[in-house]
């Protein structure tokens, strides 16, 4: 006896007159079989319009699915990333200026420092002139390293004015390193020699020589607003 499907038919049918209720349980539990009842409607399913077709308090309750019906899940919808694109050239212009300021101010950092190292020199404290120098050469490094970004930049930028300006600055940046260098030997021979030797002398005209030679190559470094002029922007 299927008894889950009794107690099923009596809590949907609840309301119904006692003899219609006893009716439909004593089919749907036992006793006479349900083929004693005709599918008078045609639609399959013996059900209280086969029970009862005529009573109107039978037929306003739900009849019993065999079947429940479930919603479908929704499908899994993927996002795509969204392919990388090219930075934007007024970015690239603000980089590239930003590195190029930068290493102006070093630049100006870096003569400053060689201006103290003069200073020195001039009081024969030839120590205090190689920290100096050592400190200028520091400055002239880090403007090496901003303008080499900056090079690079105004390379994806696509932009031939701008980046014959940086590299003008670059090659500026890179002769003040090794004038540095030159003057640094000097201050050490200074020290270690004596400023009437020989050892001296030749260092000292070398670096001379050279940091004249870099001064009339025809490479600068530009002011900013120069520069920034260059980038259209």
């Amino acid at each position: 006896m299927n008894t889950s499907n009794s107690v099923t038919r009596r809590r949907l049918l609840s309301g119904v007159p006692t003899a219609a209720l006893l009716s439909i349980t004593g089919c749907v539990g036992g006793g006479d079989s349900q083929d004693d009842v005709q599918d008078s409607d045609g639609d399959g399913v013996i059900d209280s319009q086969d029970y009862a077709p005529q009573d109107p308090d039978v037929q306003e309750k739900s009849d019993l699915q065999d079947t429940e019906t479930t919603p479908e899940a929704a499908p899994e919808t993927t996002t795509e990333a969204a392919p990388e694109t090219t930075t934007p050239a007024t970015r690239l212009a603000d980089e590239a200026f930003t590195e190029y300021s930068a290493g102006v101010n070093d630049t100006d950092s870096g003569e400053s420092e060689w201006g103290t190292g003069n200073d020195f020199i001039n009081s024969d404290d030839f120590t205090g002139a190689k920290s100096a120098f050592q400190d200028a050469r520091e400055g002239y490094a880090e403007t090496k390293r901003h303008f080499e970004t900056t090079v690079e930049l105004t390379v994806q930028l696509g932009n031939q004015d701008a980046n014959e300006v940086a590299s003008d600055a670059l090659r500026t940046a890179e002769k003040n390193v090794t004038a540095a260098n030159k003057v640094i030997d000097s201050m050490d021979a200074a020290i270690e020699y004596g400023v009437d030797s020989d050892e001296y002398d030749q260092a000292a005209r070398e670096a001379r020589e050279y940091v004249d030679e870099t001064s009339n190559d025809g490479y600068e470094i530009v002011g900013v607003d120069e520069f920034r002029d260059t980038l259209n922007v």
